[in-house]
């Protein structure tokens, strides 16, 4: 029987632009590394003075990069995820419309918050990672938020 779990990663981050560096282990009875999801929490700092913007009621705004992710399985060549982790900064859009004949589109509402799926088989005990924040950059004097991180797993149960 094969069973799913999350193993929570959380990462502070005090600095804008850091760079983290991180080792998680596996339970031993891993299978395969199935998917990620991601979320930021506890963002509090000082923003930079921005020119006011008189608001429009369709006011779009371009989703912002967290930071970079790079995650591998210690000795074996090679990252079995690269990427950007991206906030959704367009939720708003289309509350409270009466149009029942528009939906929402990827466009204006990013897509489905699921999972990033993988496929890694797993015979290690850990994983390594390295986050590298852009979170505050433009935006802020000072930041301090917590990533988290949860990478599902896929586990034989006997």
């Amino acid at each position: 029987m094969i069973r799913e779990e999350a193993i929570v990663i959380l990462l502070p981050v005090s600095r804008i632009g850091e760079k983290v560096y991180f080792q998680k282990s596996l339970p031993g009875d891993t299978r395969r590394i199935i998917g990620l999801e991601y979320g930021v929490t506890a963002v509090s700092g000082d923003a930079i003075a921005l020119p006011v913007v008189t608001p429009s009621p369709f006011q779009v705004i371009a989703d912002k990069i967290i930071g970079r992710l790079t995650l591998q399985i210690p000795g074996r060549e090679g990252i079995f995820f690269r990427g950007d982790l991206m906030e959704e900064r367009n939720f708003h859009v289309n509350d409270g419309l009466t149009d029942i004949t528009w939906t929402a589109q990827v466009w204006s509402h990013g897509g489905n918050k699921e999972e990033i799926e993988l496929s890694v088989d797993s015979n290690t005990d850990f994983i390594e990672g390295f986050f590298s924040d852009s979170y505050g950059k433009d935006e802020f004097e000072s930041l301090t938020y917590q990533l988290h991180l949860y990478l599902w797993i896929e586990k034989c149960i006997t």
